[in-house]
């Protein structure tokens, strides 16, 4: 069944503005972010300065830049042992940091990279201290040792990988590509077993024990437990994102071809319980467990009730809006704009905007840390030149922190 999008949903206007903390600046084109949760410090991989900026999240200020190897693109970090590892894909190396004294301590030789159209993909099993590469076009996975910083073992895949992920309970992991997804046994680091489908990323539900895997055009559903492919999912073309609601057990998937709309999975019988038209193509979506409520970008904000998976407003925005995430500690939703530059701020309860600030040019991605209510919002710079941003200075990269306690209501 196919909803159309009501008429007379609700429209809000902007009511009040933000105090946003200042900005801070980082190296060029950040690429990459990954979070230490446990020292809550947050790392950026500059990829045009070839460093790594080091952000104290109590603070909200730049406490350290490191140099790392030739064009950085990925990074992990290791919370348990306090060390964190950079790709840098035009030395052929990984940099590994002690987090401790914001060092690089050790440099990691690896096989020659070939991303050509995507970057490496890294992770760490943390149960195990074992670090996984993906070398992209030359079809290989490296296994690191944490230990000895060294390689220890060359997987084979085919004739490109892509993405992965780990599940530490388990210790396995999986890679999506050469046309299917590789199951590899963390102990003797060998391809236990493969499902023949061809995906672009892949994802765990620790929860279910299920893996959800993405095409352009089909949603791929593996039961970890036996490594079968249990469903395949047709969700129309051009697949933009995809979210689950743990509470709900429903996974949420927005397309954006020639039916612009959002598919709705029932998590336990991995069947699509209906389709819900956007009207123009959404391009992000984020869910809130807490309220059962889902958020997807499309030209305006629609919001989803999780109960009915309907629409139940749409918040008029009137801008390009791009991404999106959610407090659930808060109830409030972050949406970016890398036209406008600027974020603006929902109150889940009522649906309107409540506030909005400049956060800079060329805004590209936000996320949110609910433990500490602040607000991430990373922007890329500008390339081909230094435009003027709306007070007239230069425009550089930089991540904007938004303390999410100033909103005022």
């Amino acid at each position: 069944m196919t909803l159309a999008v009501q008429s007379a949903l609700a429209q809000v206007e902007i009511t009040d503005s933000i105090m946003l903390k200042p900005t801070i600046g980082v190296g060029k084109t950040p690429v990459a972010v990954d979070v230490d949760t446990i020292r809550n410090k947050i790392y950026v991989v500059n990829q045009n300065s070839n460093n790594v900026s080091v952000i104290d999240g109590n603070a909200d200020t730049l406490v350290a830049s490191i140099a790392v190897g030739d064009t950085p693109v990925d990074i992990c970090v290791n919370s348990v042992t306090d060390k964190i590892y950079v790709v840098n894909k035009g030395s052929n190396n990984i940099s590994v940091i002690d987090g401790s004294t914001g060092k690089v301590v050790d440099t990691i030789t690896v096989d020659t990279m070939a991303f050509y159209y995507e970057n490496g993909h890294i992770g760490v099993n943390t149960a195990t201290n074992k670090i996984y590469l993906s070398n992209g076009q030359k079809g290989k996975i490296s296994v690191i040792d944490g230990f000895t910083n060294t390689v220890v073992d060359t997987i084979v895949i085919g004739n490109y990988t892509r993405g992965l992920c780990i599940n530490s309970l388990t210790n396995k992991v999986y890679v999506a590509g050469n046309g299917k997804i590789s199951i590899i046994d963390g102990i003797s680091d060998t391809v236990m077993d493969t499902i023949p489908i061809s995906v672009s990323d892949i994802c765990l539900n620790p929860i279910t024990n299920k893996i959800y895997a993405i095409d352009s055009y089909s949603l791929f559903v593996v039961n970890e437990n036996a490594d079968t492919l249990i469903k395949t999912i047709c969700v129309f073309e051009y697949i933009e994102a995809i979210c689950v609601n743990p509470s709900t057990n429903k996974v949420y998937i927005v397309s954006n071809g020639y039916q612009k709309n959002i598919a709705v999975i029932d998590g336990a019988s991995d069947s699509l319980i209906k389709t819900v038209e956007t009207g123009l193509g959404p391009s992000d979506i984020c869910v809130n467990p807490v309220t059962d409520k889902i958020y997807t970008v499309n030209g305006d904000i629609l919001v989803l009730s999780g109960a009915s998976d309907e629409i139940i407003a749409t918040v008029r925005y009137n801008e390009c809006p791009s991404g999106i995430c959610v407090n659930p500690s808060t109830n409030k939703i972050y949406v970016g704009n890398s036209v406008s530059n600027d974020v603006k701020v929902i109150d889940g309860t009522n649906n309107t905007i409540i506030s909005t600030t400049d956060v800079g040019y060329y805004f590209s991605d936000i996320c949110v840390d609910s433990s500490t209510n602040k607000i991430y919002a990373a922007l890329s710079g500008f390339l081909g030149g230094s435009p003027k941003n709306k007070n007239g200075a230069g425009s550089s990269a930089n991540i904007s922190v938004i303390d999410g306690v100033m909103i005022r209501l």
